[in-house]
């Protein structure tokens, strides 16, 4: 069977935007006197809601494939989750971007533990500045003596240089399993947080708000990091991942940017907590 999907220009006395399928089946030969050959064909016209995908084999009595629908990627075993209790807070609050916020809120406890370690080993890391730019300046002409004793000097205090990649890592595949929720779920489309400025979570910020905040407050909360002995390390940290983000959230749906943008500010105050009150890192 060959399907054949297209969308009118308002051409040939066709509407705009009119969608048609055309369903195209290879040749059969009927013989004389033998039975009509009939096919069933399920179809299904509408918004792709999770929900009803996931209850529509019962309601058909038979197994139609729609549960398939809703494809929410690799790390799908995250958004299935993620989307669950986005649905619980909506239910209680009636809102969607205030379920986005209350679940970057959720995310950030859960993770709690993994980026205060690594914070940790940052600022461990940053105490060893002046001995690693000692080491760096006795073997400047030994990259490997380098390295080894710089490798040295970290297992000597307990430092893993490794921990301060630990919340990109633990926070990409979230982003990625909430930008295909975002992009996927029926349920989303549609669904404004502030009206007359964000009606469609699941479409970039039309008036680029959210995005040029983000940037903003990715730069500040670099800042707040501890500094690296590495200064193109720190200056990539301070100003290209907040170039990055903030350019791709210009085509980012709304409310995975307000995720990151939420997920952002409170880094920020968990930096601030462990700069000043933190006292296994002053």
């Amino acid at each position: 069977v060959e399907k054949h999907t297209r969308i009118a220009d308002g051409t040939a006395g066709q509407p705009t935007g009119l969608m048609r399928t055309d369903l195209v089946f290879p040749p059969t030969v009927w013989r004389r006197g033998a039975p009509a050959q009939t096919r069933e064909i399920v179809a299904y016209l509408g918004p792709k809601n999770y929900d009803q995908f996931q209850q529509a084999d019962a309601a058909a009595g038979f197994t139609t494939g729609f549960g398939q629908v809703v494809d929410l990627g690799w790390f799908s075993f995250i958004g299935r989750p993620l989307l669950w209790l986005l649905q619980s807070f909506h239910n209680f609050f009636g809102n969607w971007g205030i379920s986005i916020v209350l679940l970057t809120i959720l995310v950030k406890l859960a993770t709690l533990y993994w980026m205060t370690k690594s914070m940790r080993s940052m600022k461990a890391m940053a105490a060893l500045g002046p001995q690693m730019k000692a080491l760096q300046a006795k073997y400047a002409d030994d990259k490997q003596r380098q390295q080894t004793e710089t490798m040295a000097l970290y297992k000597e205090h307990g430092v893993n240089p490794v921990a301060g990649c630990l919340p990109i890592f633990l926070q990409m595949p979230i982003w990625i399993a909430l930008y295909r929720m975002l992009s996927n779920v029926g349920e989303l489309y549609l669904q404004r947080f502030i009206p007359g400025w964000i009606d469609d979570l699941t479409s970039p910020d039309p008036w680029h708000i959210l995005p040029a905040v983000l940037f903003a407050t990715m730069f500040m909360q670099a800042r707040l990091q501890p500094a690296s002995v590495d200064s193109m390390q720190q200056k990539m940290l301070q100003y290209g991942m907040p170039l990055m983000f903030g350019v791709m959230a210009f085509s980012f749906p709304s409310g995975l940017t307000l995720y990151i943008f939420t997920n952002t500010v409170l880094s920020a105050l968990h930096s601030i907590y462990m700069n000043k009150f933190d006292k296994e890192s002053l």
